[in-house]
């Protein structure tokens, strides 16, 4: 059986063409590795042209042998700047380039896993809802818009869908099969979120209806996949947590934010040939808008296809859809409607294992208030992403 704690890494390996890490030491007992990437883009997109950061990240890596099936991990991440700040809004993957911060941190967690077992590992990390949705989430520019990972305009760690805080996990496989368990142990007094010191969208926004400050106790998620062939997975994902907040105008909201998904992916989109993927969703009190009003409940697909030809040219188009309910959100915004659709696509060239250059380019169809239609904007990028 493979060490089930590897598979929390299966994101990373569908999204780089090879390995993110250099060992620095190995001694038979514990090694050191140094991992992420550059990269840098120029974008056209929301009527300005910039040159901006793409995620750019660099990690240490340390594992230890303990001996009769037993592995201790301790990973950190941090997110590095290059550029400087761009009001540009892609992802919540950009929250640290929209505010003009050097570093910021991406991972953090200590993990014990055995081959029987299982693993336990708690700190900041990659949700297990993830694991159902990480295989749209490749493109390099447009990308993760729709899978409810990056809420509230951020990374996903505040009720743990995305690189989840505070985050207590239990993994396994058996077979082909995988499981993920996870809650974000916490208490409400220490996790009162003020969204206007996030980068939003639109930041100018004085909507009474934009949520202003959150507050989540513990969340709740699990994942489960099959692995049906060497190169075809499903899986099922649930999130859901409950939560206190305050619009705008101060008056109070409290619910229970939930979402369910279900992905599937075939092959890889680096290896030869054909790949494959697409994940649907459900979500209650999950997504936000553009003005940063909270979403009572929406729809959501992703579906991305690719062809890795010889030469390490591979083309890729992909579709984002996020819809409001329309009886909730009129009933909620004074009539308005929301709905997020829009393709993408590009090339990416393998220059070498570890260089990619790519060009990717937006078509928007979305139908949201006008408010908001400056975030939703055809758009084309240029850029190259140096793995270490």
């Amino acid at each position: 059986m493979k060490l089930a704690w590897l598979s929390s890494a299966v994101s990373v390996a569908l999204a780089a063409p090879a390995a993110q890490a250099i060992e620095v030491f190995n001694d038979g007992k514990n090694s050191v590795g140094i991992g992420g990437y550059a990269d840098v883009r120029v974008l056209n997109t929301q009527g300005k042209t910039e040159v901006a950061d793409g995620t750019s990240r660099i990690n240490f890596d340390f594992n230890r042998n303990m001996g009769r099936g037993w592995d201790l991990q301790a990973k950190m991440e941090w997110g590095v700047n290059l550029v400087g700040n761009t009001d540009i809004s892609l992802t919540g993957d950009y929250v640290h380039t929209r505010s003009g911060d050097f570093l910021n941190n991406r991972l953090g967690f200590v993990k014990v896993g055995h081959e029987k077992y299982g693993s336990i590992s708690a700190g900041k990390q990659w949700g297990v809802y993830y694991d159902v949705v990480a295989a749209t989430d490749i493109p390099h520019i447009w990308a993760g818009t729709s899978s409810g990972v990056y809420t509230f305009n951020g990374d996903g760690g505040l009720n743990g869908t995305g690189r989840a805080d505070k985050a207590l996990q239990y993994r396994n496989e058996w077979g082909n099969f995988k499981l993920g368990l996870q809650v974000q142990a916490r208490n409400s007094a220490d996790e009162v979120r003020d969204l206007q010191e996030v980068p939003a969208p639109l930041p100018s926004t004085g909507n009474v209806y934009r949520i202003q400050s959150i507050t989540y106790n513990s969340t709740y998620g699990a994942s489960a996949r099959y692995q049906a062939t060497d190169k075809l997975e499903v899986g099922v994902a649930y999130n859901q947590g409950e939560f206190e907040g305050r619009f705008l105008d101060g008056t109070p909201l409290n619910a229970t934010d939930k979402i369910a998904a279900f992905g599937s992916s075939y092959g890889g989109m680096y290896d030869e040939g054909l790949y494959l993927a697409f994940n649907v969703n459900q979500a209650e009190f999950h997504e936000v808008d553009n003005e940063g009003r909270i979403i009572p409940k929406s729809t959501g697909a992703e579906a991305l296809v690719s062809y890795a030809l010889d030469g390490g040219w591979v083309p890729f188009l992909m579709m984002n859809y996020l819809k409001a309910d329309e009886e909730s959100y009129k009933r909620d915004y004074e009539g308005d409607t929301f709905e997020r659709s829009f393709i993408t696509g590009g090339v990416h060239y393998q220059w070498d294992k570890n260089t990619i250059l790519y060009i990717e380019g937006r078509k928007d169809f979305s139908k949201v208030p006008d408010a908001q239609k400056k975030v939703e904007d055809d758009g084309i990028g240029i850029g190259i992403r140096v793995f270490l």
